[in-house]
């Protein structure tokens, strides 16, 4: 089925919800306002993070803040963060900092605490299953507009696609966590396919948007729909 704009709408607003409020806990952790064995639990358990956000949504920041009707899918879509993306991490230490990141040297760096939540280290598996992702939303897509394609003609378009085909495989892994499904550390693979540069780097100021999605998956579609 071709990608459902009114869910991805709201995939993408708890996305960005979810992200601000996970950003919120970590902070809260390392303040010592919320204890990490509390932050874990409510941040894995799909009910759990529900009753939490409930009881505490008045100190929510604005930010990362839902309509109270939203909060059951909120909440699943928040539990899918430390499977995917991020680890928090009760006693992190410190690391070495470099205000310009320019020199380590003693005189020019200091030691300062690690942050709480850090982000995930991929692994090769990692990153071959983001692009089996990616192969199988371009199959998928080939069923939906019932022109279906070989695996090796969708790797094709895979490799001369990589942008747009890992938009459209994190579009539908946006949806499946509405329903608190995670699929790991390769959903961030897919990530840094399209909102890091070729150095990289985070693409300074990138919003993910319902209408990037929509495009690659139109971008796509042409591809492989039937002339």
């Amino acid at each position: 089925m071709l990608l459902d704009q009114r869910k991805l709408d709201l995939a993408v607003e708890m996305q960005a919800k979810s992200y601000a409020l996970l950003r919120w806990v970590g902070q809260a952790v390392a303040s010592g306002l919320l204890s990490f064995r509390t932050a874990h639990t409510y941040s894995s358990l799909p009910l759990a993070a529900a009753e939490w956000i409930e009881k505490h949504f008045q100190n929510i920041p604005e930010a990362a803040r839902v309509d109270q009707t939203d909060i059951p899918v909120f909440a699943n879509f928040f539990s899918t963060y430390l499977e995917n993306s991020f680890d928090l991490i009760e006693n992190p230490g410190k690391i070495k900092f470099s205000p310009d990141t320019h020199c380590f040297c003693p005189m020019c760096s200091w030691m300062i605490d690690a942050p709480n939540l850090k982000t995930k280290s991929l692994s090769a598996g990692d990153k071959k299953r983001a692009l089996k992702m990616q192969i199988h939303s371009v199959l998928q897509l080939g069923i939906d507009t019932s022109a279906p394609l070989d695996e090796s003609l969708a790797q094709a378009i895979v490799s001369q696609n990589g942008e747009a085909t890992a938009l459209l495989a994190y579009g539908h892994d946006l949806i499946q966590r509405l329903d608190a499904t995670a699929n790991g550390p390769a959903v961030l693979a897919l990530w840094r396919r399209f909102a890091w540069n070729a150095s990289g780097s985070p693409k300074p100021k990138f919003r993910l948007s319902t209408k990037m999605i929509l495009n690659a998956e139109s971008e796509l579609r042409a591809l492989v729909a039937p002339r």
